[in-house]
């Protein structure tokens, strides 16, 4: 089993970067740093690997400063599509979570009701409202498919 994030090859984008605070914040093993995008409808988070993984689980690290009950209304969705600003994702779903975080620097985790396969995964705010999606740091779990 392989923890990507630590060991991530691949790329990482968002829907938007709220100032200094990119997706790379989120893999850099620092819990006193985040990604934070700005105030929109469906904000995600991406991750697009070099090849196709099979990913059982994602674990997510709240934000260490306030606004960690922010967090809610979470999903993580795993497959073949990359994320359109402003949609939801078209890939099938890992898990959700409906929130919100009670305490800073809490690790939530989706758990995938079976192994997906997928060169993507989207963590996405599924709510209607404009609102940040932030959070301090990510693992994704899972390994690479040889032969794909």
């Amino acid at each position: 089993m392989l923890i990507l994030g630590q060991s991530l090859s691949g790329t990482l984008s968002s829907s938007s970067a709220f100032g200094p605070l990119p997706p790379e914040n989120a893999v850099d093993l620092d819990i006193t740093t985040r990604f934070n995008s700005k105030d929109e409808v469906h904000p995600w988070f991406q991750m697009e690997f070099d090849k196709p993984h099979m990913i059982t689980q994602v674990w997510i690290t709240s934000r260490s400063d306030g606004n960690f009950d922010k967090f809610k209304q979470v999903s993580v969705f795993v497959g073949a599509d990359p994320s359109t600003a402003g949609q939801l994702s078209t890939n099938p779903l890992c898990d959700h979570f409906d929130g919100p975080v009670e305490v800073a620097s809490v690790g939530v985790q989706f758990h995938c009701q079976s192994p997906m396969i997928g060169k993507y995964v989207v963590v996405q705010v599924t709510t209607t409202e404009s609102l940040p999606f932030a959070f301090g740091e990510i693992e994704v779990i899972g390994r690479p498919i040889e032969g794909i």
